[in-house]
């Protein structure tokens, strides 16, 4: 596939981070990337699902590949069959995959993190969906920031992934129902990880802790923080996205500049300019 080149070229050590995003969570993305840039981070690979995100990133000199997603054809389901298909031919070439969602927030390095996590799949855990895993497990993976390692196991792991990404429109939930269908038993480390290893697929898992990739709450030392954010307008969420991240190490002036750049952007401060004049007017 084409974007293989922007793979291999940025790609470092071995190891390739990817995010996606389309035009419409531009504020969000701004948000993130200001925080992921701390890092110094140059084996990252954004997947535009637009010209028009393309463009912008590009002319930042943002590592970005055109990926079209026809807006048509939009949904998050579409999107997810996309990302486990990229994700598969990444491991396929023998490149290892660290993919992060745009509200998953890196306060920390996490590839720095990795080297001391040696399973096939390290990923943050949750307690959303599938609910019925919630009740059995006490936790899910979630599918916001994870590692794949590239070895013949993974890959093959993905062959039979996939199909069941298309099936149900859901990777997330995909990926729980294969390890629940293994009948897979989690044990617990010393710092609260959870480690598996999935019969049938010859794969090893660790969902992480949240003190490492923090969905909520006071984690002071977490890497990650991927905070619930309900679906609303771009802006509200990002603006949602700050006031959570206040109480996390992160770096202050650089939210006080995404909370100006995401009020600006959303244009709010003209309609209430306007409102202004009007009531002046009266």
């Amino acid at each position: 596939m084409e974007f293989m080149q922007q793979v291999r070229k940025y790609a470092q050590d071995g190891v390739i981070i990817i995010a996606f995003a389309n035009d419409l969570y531009l504020p969000l993305f701004n948000l993130w990337f200001r925080l992921f840039r701390k890092h110094n981070l140059r084996n990252y690979l954004i997947f535009s699902l637009d010209q028009t995100l393309h463009a912008k990133l590009r002319a930042r000199n943002i590592n970005s590949c055109l990926l079209p997603l026809e807006k048509s054809a939009f949904s998050r389901g579409n999107l997810w069959i996309l990302r486990a298909a990229v994700v598969r031919e990444i491991l396929r070439a023998g490149i290892h995959v660290i993919h992060t969602d745009i509200d998953a927030f890196w306060l920390r390095n996490f590839l720095e993190l990795l080297a001391t996590h040696p399973d096939d799949l390290v990923i943050s855990r949750d307690r959303g969906v599938p609910r019925e895993i919630v009740d059995q497990w006490g936790f899910t993976l979630c599918c916001g920031i994870y590692l794949l390692r590239s070895n013949a196991a993974t890959v093959k792991f993905m062959d039979s992934y996939l199909p069941r990404v298309e099936e149900l429109k859901d990777d997330q939930r995909a990926l729980n129902y294969m390890l629940h269908d293994a009948k897979v038993v989690w044990r617990q480390d010393g710092a609260n990880n959870r480690h598996t290893r999935v019969a049938g697929h010859d794969i090893t898992v660790e969902a992480l802790s949240s003190d490492i990739a923090a969905r909520g709450g006071d984690q002071p030392n977490a890497y990650i923080f991927h905070p619930w954010l309900a679906p609303r307008r771009t802006h509200e969420k990002v603006l949602r996205a700050i006031a959570m991240l206040r109480d996390f190490p992160a770096d202050r002036r650089e939210l006080r500049l995404a909370a100006i750049a995401t009020y600006l952007s959303s244009q709010l401060w003209v309609h209430r300019l306007g409102d202004t004049l009007q009531g002046k007017r009266n």
